[in-house]
């Protein structure tokens, strides 16, 4: 009986940990739009006006805008934010364009007036930024 009443407190615990990080990276990752200060292509920077609209949002719903292409123009995609052993990752997928329907690993930095965001894939890698407030 004890090791079924410990068993439980530690799935318990197990699950308000990675649950409650997750919610507020979420949280964090969802508050307003990010721009993208600078992103990578297979190691190469792209610069200017390669975008019509250099910003992402990912909305709670599962909903992301993406950076639209002049060509093409609005981009939008679904979203899943994953945990797994501490490190967080962004499943971008339904978009019109494969280099966005990627897995990316989640890296932010919190600082006193703004957030940095790196969402980085195998070939994709975007530098983001925000205000903190």
């Amino acid at each position: 009986m004890i090791k079924k009443v410990i068993r439980f407190i530690y799935i318990l615990l197990l699950v308000l940990c990675f649950g409650c990080g997750t919610s507020r990276v979420k949280s964090t990752i969802c508050k307003s739009s990010w721009v993208i200060d600078s992103i990578f292509y297979k190691g190469e920077s792209f610069k200017g006006d390669f975008f019509s609209l250099n910003m992402i949002r990912f909305s709670k719903d599962g909903e992301c805008d993406l950076p639209d292409f002049p060509s093409v123009g609005d981009y939008v995609g679904k979203w899943k934010l994953d945990n797994d052993k501490g490190k967080y990752y962004i499943n971008i997928y339904d978009s019109p364009d494969d280099v966005f329907n990627n897995q990316f690993e989640v890296k932010y930095k919190i600082e006193p007036q703004i957030i940095n965001l790196e969402l980085k894939s195998d070939i994709l890698t975007m530098y983001c930024v925000r205000e903190n407030w």
